[in-house]
């Protein structure tokens, strides 16, 4: 699709008001999808992503974009277009709202992938945020899972409960925030957010409550959320490693309904979740990419790079490259984000160097430590954790492999590969 940029958001309003006012709402849909709000400013957001500074732009950005001084979400998440669930609901269940037979069979489609993604059997809990008029929870019911339902909107709430008597099953619900519990000390097998997370403005605050209501072998499944990673056709609405999404469509659903509609960087949204006390996996085997998400999991004390596990940074400066399928490759700096959540005593690293040649590594933590590792071999190292340690350092000369390899078109600035990193308590 050819992309559409606009410095304004009265070239926006112009383009909704004149050019696609008489048009479908799916065909609106469609040709919002093209456009994209360029900021002139977006430099400003290159602080620290985990800190109340950028928070603080970032909250600016979205009062500008909605022309707003305030969000509070148990007021701008609601849906407006509800406003009595206890009535006339059957016209709002989705997604057969959406009366475009293109549109209900993808969502339908979704819906049915998701459920099969979180493999669950009857009699698992399953908490749900954000699930709107339940077309994923109330399968997942009806299939004998123990299914909580937390969602901002009573009036959704009632939409689902409505359904729980039509089909005699039980589903608890709670009208309340992400993050939030249906009782204190409730723990799940699942939790999933469809098409959700991406409405949480405090999201790091929720994820830090997360990891205390899994099980030991549970998961959470975000999916249908736009984690964007360099390639994505939408990678123009997220020019920052997260905020509001500058796609016409967003901005329209913001301007509208008043709604946080977030973006996230892959990056980002993987250092996050690794400091937050997760291993993340990446599922992308669907062709219908609404059930395409990944799957954070209780760090177990072992990050292994052949079982999917990803490891990503916000420090662009000290990248990491993209996973392989039994290791990762540092560059020539690289920066490795470490579990804030579990106390940990030591870190290892499990080192492989595939090359020709010996390398030299240099570890950075509470001191400087080197090792060299010999070519086409294997060498693990420990680490002491004292106190907090938020990300270690590891460099090495760059190896660029269409410079030393003939008939190589591979520009990369390689260090060292890593397969594994584990986490001990003593």
């Amino acid at each position: 699709m050819d992309k559409r940029f606009i410095h304004s958001l009265s070239e926006l309003n112009d383009i909704i008001e004149c050019e696609l006012c008489e048009l479908p709402e799916e065909k609106i849909i469609d040709e919002l999808t093209k456009v994209f709000l360029k900021l002139p400013d977006v430099n400003k957001f290159k602080s620290d992503p985990f800190s109340d500074e950028y928070l603080h732009e970032i909250k600016q950005l979205f009062y500008k974009l909605t022309n707003t001084t305030s969000y509070a979400p148990e007021i701008n998440e609601k849906a407006k277009f509800l406003t009595d669930g206890s009535s006339n609901f059957r016209n709002f269940i989705a997604p057969y709202n959406y009366n475009y037979s293109n549109f209900v069979g993808d969502l339908l489609s979704a819906y049915g992938l998701v459920v099969k993604s979180l493999d669950v059997k009857s009699g698992d809990s399953i908490l749900e945020y954000g699930a709107g008029t339940g077309g994923i929870s109330i399968p997942l019911a009806r299939m004998g899972c123990l299914v909580s339902v937390i969602d901002i909107d009573n009036n959704y709430l009632e939409i689902i409960r409505k359904q729980c008597q039509w089909y005699d099953i039980k589903i608890r619900t709670k009208e309340g925030l992400f993050g939030e519990n249906i009782n204190d000390n409730d723990k799940y097998d699942r939790i999933l957010f469809y098409e959700a997370f991406h409405h949480s403005l405090d999201h790091q605050h929720v994820l830090r409550k997360l990891p205390d209501m899994l099980n030991e072998n549970g998961m959470i499944y975000f999916t249908g959320e736009p984690i964007l990673d360099e390639e994505s056709y939408f990678s123009d609405a997220v020019p920052y490693m997260w905020g509001p999404r500058l796609d016409g469509l967003s901005l329209r659903a913001m301007r509208d309904q008043g709604w946080c509609e977030l973006g996230f960087k892959e990056k980002y949204f993987i250092h996050l979740l690794l400091k937050n006390g997760f291993t993340v996996r990446k599922n992308t085997k669907f062709q219908n990419n609404r059930a395409n998400g990944y799957i954070a999991e209780l760090n177990n004390g072992s990050i292994d790079i052949s079982k999917g596990h990803l490891i990503e940074s916000v420090n662009l400066e000290k990248k990491i490259h993209k996973s392989e399928e039994t290791f990762v490759w540092t560059s020539s700096s690289s920066s490795i984000p470490l579990d804030q959540y579990h106390h940990w005593d030591e870190i290892e690293f499990c080192f492989y160097n595939p090359l020709p040649l010996a390398r030299e590594v240099n570890i950075i933590a509470d001191k400087n430590y080197s090792l060299k590792i010999p070519e086409k071999s294997r060498k693990s190292f420990k680490i002491k954790i004292y106190g907090i340690l938020e990300e270690i350092f590891i460099d090495c000369e760059p190896f660029v492999p269409s410079k030393k390899i003939a008939g190589s078109n591979d520009t990369r600035e390689l260090g060292i590969a890593i397969e594994t990193i584990n986490y001990y308590l003593n």
